[in-house]
């Protein structure tokens, strides 16, 4: 339990710094969310920068990676929860993926790919791992 809670707080944080960083980059740019926020403004889709529009869609993908990552570990970690595996190795794979997922999102935003590749491989491996183990539970 202690390593679910962990890397759901972590997986939280992540989740908040992605949020805040889109917003901040909607204010830094002028870009709004809806047609009403548009409207409203100033400003217009028009006389949005590339780099703005770049920076905000940085943002969005890494959001979305998250997200469709995020799904995967938690059908997973309740799985595994079920069938009350080895500690070290749930906190490893737990924690670890968390981890993986924060170093993801620091290397996305900062243009960091080398880095970025590193800290999806460690998050790739730890689902793996979490995978792994409920097929080798199905015959021991």
């Amino acid at each position: 339990m202690i390593a679910m809670i962990s890397s759901a707080v972590l997986l939280l944080a992540n989740h908040i710094w992605l949020m805040t960083s889109t917003e901040l980059t909607r204010l830094q740019h002028n870009i709004r969310t809806t047609p009403e926020e548009w409207e409203q403004s100033e400003h217009n889709k028009a006389d949005v920068s590339e780099k703005g529009t770049q920076e905000l869609e940085r943002r969005h993908n890494a959001h979305r990676n998250t997200t469709e990552n995020v799904v995967y570990f938690a059908f997973l970690t309740i799985l595994i929860s079920i069938i009350s595996p080895v500690a070290i190795a749930a906190q490893v794979w737990m924690v670890g993926f968390a981890i993986g997922r924060l170093g993801y999102t620091f290397s996305y935003l900062t243009a960091r790919d080398g880095t970025r590749g590193i800290f999806m491989s460690i998050s790739l491996v730890s689902l793996f791992g979490l995978a792994s183990y409920l097929m080798l539970s199905l015959f021991v």
